[in-house]
């Protein structure tokens, strides 16, 4: 069993550092780790995720099972420290990761009181915390160590730990130099796919939008909606589309339907959403990714067009490989330098038309955590919007319960108009115009 940290000595060990780096950590433990483009250019950014209710252990146990996946090596990443200017990450195996018990208070507050508690503490972060009550876990992730799928894996692996147990997440290591490997694997194997790849971004291509207006003083205020959408409303959707002769995908239904809320609530938004894409699915089998291996690519989503013909858009670039051709793209340009700057900019420009980034993870497969019976099972979080007009998005079901959780920053969006939008996702078919699919 690993060495068991407290919270509060975590705590202490993080205040006191040296050279950026907690002091007792320097025992030989370091090593180094090649960075990717994609993991560089997120570096920085936070991914609080949220899982309740579940039956969680005391602190002490959490930190210790953190130790052990720190230390089975850096294909778990706990033990990285991201640095957006940096191409070889520090990794040390040695040093714990926080864990905190929220305080009961918060504790007792509802989901999006939590993430927004957590997101919002002041101070340095580390590049993980976790932040435990008996009911609630939260991770505090910098972006630049993993995505969602990351975020799942390493949660399962969590708990197996907790229990004496591991995963093969853990014990069986990562797939070096992924992206190359699902190149070759897909462009490589299949010449024709490059040409497919440049006539699906020809289609969702447009110039740049030219930015206009006065400016304003600005600094972050993250905030965060959650809406819950039970079986019976999710099958009446799919009754729907299934009568009106559309059998679209779940991501593109859902996108439809949360920009339908946004605007009917009164938000202005542009006529294109960024929708993310996971990159897994272009790898050879066997392989896996447990760095940030998802992408987000700008395409049209008007008000407008329905739900077959933003289906087929997302069918066409995803069977085309598109996604996968974009995310290297991003990642040489990262590697080189070249990648746009994502830090928080200090002014916003007034009247600015808010941005939709869109993330459905659809069924949390693999999603191995202690449910308390009879609770309402939630798999959730808050991403950091990419700027100040920016809303995240992410869709996300566990069991039978889907969740979307509606990031923004409430100095920019009114947190009441967004809450009547999340409220309108709840009962999907009003916004289709049929309260009952018979109808």
């Amino acid at each position: 069993m690993a060495t068991r940290f407290t919270p509060e000595i975590v705590v202490d060990r993080f205040q006191q550092t040296r050279c950026g780096r907690p002091i007792g950590c320097e025992d030989g433990s370091m090593r180094r780790h090649w960075a990717g483009g994609t993991d560089r250019l997120l570096a920085g950014r936070r991914f609080t995720c949220l899982f309740s209710d579940l039956d969680v252990p005391p602190a002490s146990v959490i930190a210790d099972a953190m130790a052990e996946l720190a230390a089975a090596g850096s294909h778990t990443r706990l033990a990285l420290t991201p640095r957006r200017d940096r191409r070889i990450w520090s990794a040390d195996r040695q040093c714990p990761i926080a864990v905190h018990e929220l305080p009961d208070s918060v504790a007792q507050d509802a989901p999006s009181g939590v993430l927004e508690y957590v997101r919002r503490l002041p101070g340095p972060r580390r590049p993980l915390t976790a932040h435990t009550s008996p009911r609630r876990l939260v991770l505090d992730l910098d972006h630049g160590l993993g995505d969602g799928r990351f975020a799942v894996d390493l949660t399962s692996a969590l708990f197996a730990h907790c229990r004496g147990d591991s995963t093969p997440w853990v014990s069986q290591g990562d797939t070096p130099l992924a992206l190359p490997q699902a190149l070759f694997h897909v462009f490589a194997r299949h010449p024709v796919q490059v040409a497919a790849v440049w006539r699906q971004v020809a289609r969702i291509r447009s110039e740049p939008a030219v930015e206009s207006g006065p400016t304003v003083p600005w600094s972050p205020s993250y905030a965060v909606t959650l809406t819950r959408v039970d079986a019976e409303a999710e099958r009446a959707v799919n009754q729907w589309c299934r009568a009106h002769g559309e059998r679209p995908g779940s991501a593109a239904v859902w996108l439809h339907l949360v920009r339908q809320a946004l605007s009917t609530a009164g938000i202005a938004m542009t006529p294109r959403a960024i929708v993310a894409f996971d990159c897994r699915r272009y790898q050879p089998d066997g392989q896996t990714a447990n760095a940030n291996f998802m992408i987000g690519l700008d395409i049209p989503a008007t008000l407008e067009e329905p739900i077959s013909v933003l289906a087929a858009r997302l069918l066409g670039l995803m069977v085309s490989g598109a996604p996968l051709a974009g995310m290297a793209v991003v990642s040489a340009k990262a590697m080189l330098g070249l990648a746009p700057d994502v830090a928080a900019p200090s002014v916003r420009r007034i009247g600015a038309p808010g941005v939709v980034m869109y993330s459905d993870m659809g069924l949390l497969t693999g999603l191995e955590v202690p449910w308390r019976a009879g609770g309402v099972r939630l798999a959730t979080g808050l991403l950091d919007p990419a700027g100040p007009n920016a809303i995240t998005v992410l869709n996300t079901r566990a069991d039978d319960t889907r969740t979307l959780a509606i990031s923004f920053h409430d100095n920019v969006f009114d947190r009441q108009v967004v809450e009547r939008a999340a409220a309108a996702l709840a009962e999907p078919m009003r916004i289709l115009g049929e309260p009952t699919p018979s109808q």
